[in-house]
């Protein structure tokens, strides 16, 4: 349910920071009354233990959710392991009863992670007695641990039924330990006269918890010289709970005097008693120490290699989990395993045309390694051998694993050590995509030759600059030479890229520049022409950023009612052939038939979906080199990087069910940074992507704000958004399949459209003035923009709804807008963008999202407006930078308005979570809020009380947590 609650949060003037980051310059918290969903008993239970099976990616729990979802995990474990008792009080007549967690070592140590880790959200509502200072996090985190135990085994217990005890005292009794708050009314009396005999009980369990010291077992490797003894002994000793670094060897135990008393001081009264109690208690979790108790004052236990072994995977593990402390040998962390090391040349005579790409062959030769050492034939042999688990290799302990043993010389003895493989094999074993021969792992690739340069560490800053070729006519900048060298490198290799520079950093100059590379080599002259294929409204743009970076290249369009057509002959001098997705799939069979230079994709993600037409014919291109261009390679999912890649590299990247299980799920799912930072390594060669905000790659961009602008909803469209709710919910939650999908993505277009305006939600013609929140911000903010001789783009997703703001701000300012949307030619797009940057059409341009997010250069604008939302980070950013790109020599403000309390302000929240894959992980548009459940989806299109304008407790001053506006 819904309640308000008082949180202490940082301050920052008179809001409150977010609840995730920190706010620059607070160093101190005030009470803030905010909006919270309250739980109760055995929902706290199911909501934190159902997180990590969440299904929904656009609906991830923030930090401090994943903590307290944590920490009732460690709750079940507990339980899971029978690591709880219960704990009686007496309470006048009353009996109270509580399940206590019993935390061994090894949760001890999970508890000390977290709390080093817990988000400072955790802390919001923690304070006692008047104070503003929360108590430390580890208190936090054991009182928690002991609500969620109990908690959590009363769910559990839930249902069980008492039959032995069916009246009076002792069947409250019985009841308190699985219902309710454990308060047994009445039985006091009946339990004062067992809790003794419990105590006896629980006494041992319960002080074991709380011993300032504990038994410690430490192997280690036979003292030199000893040859008469066994290879290991375990050793015995004392550790200090509160000192680690303080540990008591076993014969200074066995010696006492005034050392021992000068170490231990008053914390332990009888050490040897002590130690001789948790050896037994250690024996019954682990028989083998039985010999050494056999002596009077044991200190250790020999031990043969073997042995060492099994203590060391199963023993060690068992006794830490009893709560004893165990010390293993620094390389057990990390074993010397059989490993391979390659190295690996190109072949200096590659049969082809020219170009060597992935299928081109590389000489190698394999080298056995164990840990760091490179084996021989001989020593491989000798290994195997040996019938030792631990052996010690030129003076290094190492465990030995015969099945990698027996791999390595399989490979010797079958395969040799050297051959030939192609560049592709090559790259997928150093970059981890393939294991070695035999299953063994590759450590390292020593690569020569080009294969160097590609499996290098990439660096934009450490790439090579290439002079710009004769007939450019403009100047590239330091990174855009960069770019050049890097188009240059793989396009000798006859490898594919993805160019996919930040939006107006001049993806096509360095295209252009490239062209011309390869037109004025020696060979230029008998090269096919390239073929370049772009959205239709981009089509424009090519041909004049072609006339003016690159006049000397002949180009052709491919497009419209007189275009080539089979049969017509070639494409006779032209140097770049433009033409568009849709007359790819179209004229495919025309296309693919003629011979290409090279194949170009501009914004690339028209082919992000493998069953797309377009992507299926760009796959049967014939073109040596192939290159995207693209400032999102991915908008939604990582599918789409391998669409993309695999089109440029087939092959590169394995199936796609094969990325898919290695790379997209363990990443967009479980958040997986090790495999997040493989996949950035072996795309790394193959994608070059360079942002505006980085000072290293331009510094003379001026600054980008953004900000949150929340408008209140008018009592016309909260009494709109209130009645559309409650009839489409119902319709939702009787609904399933396609039809329930369907309701959804209805309900949030109507409620979008009524945060929007009335008008454009009813569709009956009537008044715009007065009606709308948004709109009256609208205009206030357009005002201030136009008095101050300023320009202004205002993106909306709606045509409707643009036509609506034509109206109303033609009659507000005088002039009417321009408003370009889909239905524009490209003749009038072309004239008004024109007008536009010259200054001579009004200060205030219009473009739906779809038709105006990309392709246009609009840098006349310093505010951009997002009148609505589309919900998908990559495309408000594609929009925002018509303006915020070079050329632009003013600091750009971007608004986005959000109706507080509605759908917008929660989805807003959600996308503002989920920025970690490229900043856009959320799918496109808003089907990915198809698949919340019935109580997500109902919570999410609530209408918030403040959205009404209401206080909820009138005459109680207090800050407002709702109305901050962040840059």
């Amino acid at each position: 349910m819904v309640r308000e609650a008082d949180l202490w949060l940082p301050a920052a003037g008179r809001v409150p920071g977010h609840s995730l980051v920190p706010v620059p310059g607070t160093s101190s918290l005030e009470a803030w009354r905010v909006p919270v969903l309250g739980f109760e008993g055995h929902d706290v239970v199911d909501l934190l233990a159902s997180m990590p099976a969440e299904t929904v990616p656009a609906l991830q729990a923030g930090p401090s959710l994943q903590a307290w979802s944590s920490l009732m995990a460690l709750a079940l474990d507990l339980l899971r392991r029978g690591r709880v008792l219960p704990e009686f009080t007496i309470d006048g007549k009353d009996l109270l009863t509580r399940w206590r967690p019993l935390p061994d070592e090894g949760d001890r140590n999970f508890l000390r992670r977290l709390s080093e880790a817990l988000p400072g959200l955790c802390r919001s509502g923690y304070r006692r007695g008047g104070s503003d200072k929360a108590p430390p996090n580890a208190v936090i985190l054991a009182e928690t641990l002991e609500a969620f135990t109990d908690l959590a085994l009363r769910r559990l217990l839930s249902d069980y039924v008492f039959k032995g005890a069916t009246r009076g005292a002792e069947a409250a009794w019985l009841a308190s330990l699985v219902e309710g708050d454990g308060r047994a009314k009445g039985a006091a009396k009946i339990a004062a006269a067992r809790l003794p005999a419990l105590e006896r009980w629980t006494a041992p369990v319960l002080a074991a918890q709380v011993q300032p010291f504990r038994a410690c077992f430490r192997l280690a490797e036979r003292p030199a010289g000893r040859v008469d003894e066994a290879p290991w002994r375990l050793e015995f000793l004392l550790q200090a709970e509160d000192d680690p670094s303080l540990l008591v060897p076993a014969a200074q135990v066995w010696a006492g005097g005034k050392a021992l008393k000068g170490v231990l001081g008053q914390r332990l009264a009888r050490p040897d008693d002590f130690l001789l109690g948790e050896l037994g208690r250690a024996l019954r979790v682990f028989p083998a120490l039985a010999p050494a108790l056999r002596t009077a004052r044991p200190e250790a236990l020999p031990m043969d290699s073997p042995a060492a072994m099994a203590f060391l995977q199963d023993s060690a593990p068992i006794l830490e989990a009893s709560g004893f402390r165990v010390q293993m040998p620094n390389w057990w962390r990390d074993p010397a395993r059989v490993s391979v090391k390659l190295t690996a040349r190109p072949k200096e005579k590659q049969v082809s045309s020219g170009l060597l790409g992935l299928d081109s062959l590389c000489e190698f030769e394999w080298k056995v390694a164990l840990g760091d050492q490179e084996l021989t034939l001989k020593e491989l042999l000798a290994l195997a051998k040996l019938k030792e688990p631990l052996v010690q290799v030129r003076g290094q302990w190492v465990v030995l694993d015969p099945g990698q043993i027996e791999a390595a010389l399989d490979q010797f003895r079958k395969r040799g050590m050297a051959g030939e493989m192609s560049a592709r094999e090559l790259l997928r074993l150093g970059l981890g995509l393939e294991k070695g021969p035999q299953g063994l792992e590759v450590r390292s690739i020593e690569a020569q030759g080009w294969l160097a340069d590609l499996m290098g560490a990439w660096d934009d800053q450490k790439l090579k600059a290439v002079k710009a070729p004769r007939g450019l006519k403009g100047e590239l900048r330091p990174y855009q030479a960069r770019g050049l060298g890097w188009l240059s490198f793989l396009g000798e290799l006859g490898l594919g890229g993805c160019l996919a520079d930040d939006m107006g950093l001049g993806k096509t100059i360095q295209t252009l520049a490239w062209l011309l590379k390869r037109r004025t080599s020696p060979k230029g002259s008998a090269l096919p022409p390239a073929l370049l294929v772009c959205p239709v409204s981009l089509v424009g743009n090519w041909q004049r950023e072609a006339a003016r970076f690159a006049p000397t290249l002949q180009v052709r369009v491919h497009h419209g009612a007189g275009r080539k057509k089979a049969g017509d002959g070639g494409f006779q001098g032209a140097d770049l052939v433009l033409t568009t997705y849709q007359l790819l799939a179209l004229d495919q069979g025309l296309l693919k038939d003629h011979p290409w230079d090279a194949l170009i994709l501009d914004e690339a993600q028209h082919v992000k979906n493998p069953q797309a037409q377009a992507r299926k014919a760009a796959a049967g291109i014939r073109a040596p080199h192939r290159f995207a261009l693209s400032g999102t390679p991915v908008e939604n999912r990582l599918s789409e990087l391998w669409s993309i890649l695999d089109l440029l590299n087939p092959g590169l990247l394995g199936t796609a069910g094969a990325f898919r299980s290695a790379f997209a799920l363990p990443i967009e799912r479980y958040r997986d940074p090790a495999k997040a930072e493989q996949l950035k390594r072996f795309t790394a060669p193959f994608i070059l992507r360079r942002l505006k905000t980085d000072t290293r790659i331009i510094q003379d961009l001026p600054e980008k704000i953004e900000m949150k602008v929340p408008c209140p909803l008018t009592k016309e469209q909260a009494s709109l958004y209130q009645a559309t709710v409650q009839d489409m919910v119902a319709q939702v939650e009787a609904a399933d399949g396609i039809q329930r999908k369907g309701l959804i993505l209805s309900t949030l277009m109507k409620l979008k459209q009524i945060c929007n305006h009335p008008a454009q939600f009813l569709q009956d013609g009537s008044a715009i003035e007065g009606r709308s929140g948004k709109l009256d911000a609208l205009e206030e903010l357009l005002e201030e923009i136009l008095e101050a001789g300023e320009r202004a783009l205002v993106f909306t997703q709606f045509r409707e709804m643009g036509d609506l703001l034509a109206k109303r701000l033609e009659r507000r300012f005088g002039d009417p807008p321009l408003f370009l949307h889909g239905g524009t030619s490209k003749s009038r797009r072309d004239a008004m963008v024109a007008a536009f940057q010259a200054g001579s059409a009004p200060g205030v341009f219009l473009l739906s999202l779809k038709a105006g997010g990309v392709g246009l250069t609009l840098t006349a604008a310093s505010h951009v407006i997002h009148f609505d939302r589309w919900w998908n980070p990559a495309v408000e950013n594609q929009a925002t930078d018509r303006a915020f790109r070079i050329g632009q020599t003013r600091n750009v403000q971007v608004r986005k308005f959000i109706c507080s309390g509605t759908l917008e302000e929660k989805i807003d929240a959600l996308i503002e979570s989920k920025r970690e894959l490229v900043d856009a992980v959320v799918g496109a548009g808003e089907s990915w809020l198809t698949e919340l459940d019935a109580r997500s989806f109902r919570e999410l299109v609530a209408l918030g009380r403040e959205a009404l304008d209401q206080d909820p407790e009138p005459g109680r001053p207090r800050r407002n947590a709702r109305k901050a506006v962040s840059a």
